[in-house]
């Protein structure tokens, strides 16, 4: 897989997400546009930066370390740009991160990522 397909995939799971995720929580509301571009931000941020990490799904200790790291960072993102307490952005950072690694994963597992 691309870094650009890995990016465009991970803004495909992680923006609709956290979006989903705040407006669950009410956070949302009247701010519709924002929320996206901060999720958008915190992704592009992080993903360039986990794209220069020796990861690997074959070094899972090194993925999860480093798959953490992004989660914290994000969720730092997101309490700065949507003034999220840190609580809940951390619930949306690590919801997102979790699927869109673990679809990432598996699509590396069953060949489609190659």
């Amino acid at each position: 897989m691309t870094q650009t397909t890995a990016f465009l995939l991970t803004l495909l799971i992680e923006v609709p997400l956290a979006v989903l995720l705040l407006a669950w929580a009410g956070k949302a509301r009247g701010r519709w546009g924002t929320v996206v571009l901060v999720a958008a931000a915190a992704s592009l941020v992080t993903h360039p930066l986990l794209c220069l990490a020796p990861v690997s799904t074959r070094n899972p200790a090194a993925l999860v370390l480093a798959e953490g790291l992004v989660t914290l960072v994000e969720a730092a993102i997101y309490t700065v740009g949507l003034g999220l307490p840190v609580r809940l952005a951390l619930l949306v950072s690590l919801v997102a991160n979790g699927a869109s690694v673990g679809i990432g994963v598996l699509l590396q597992t069953l060949g489609a990522g190659a």
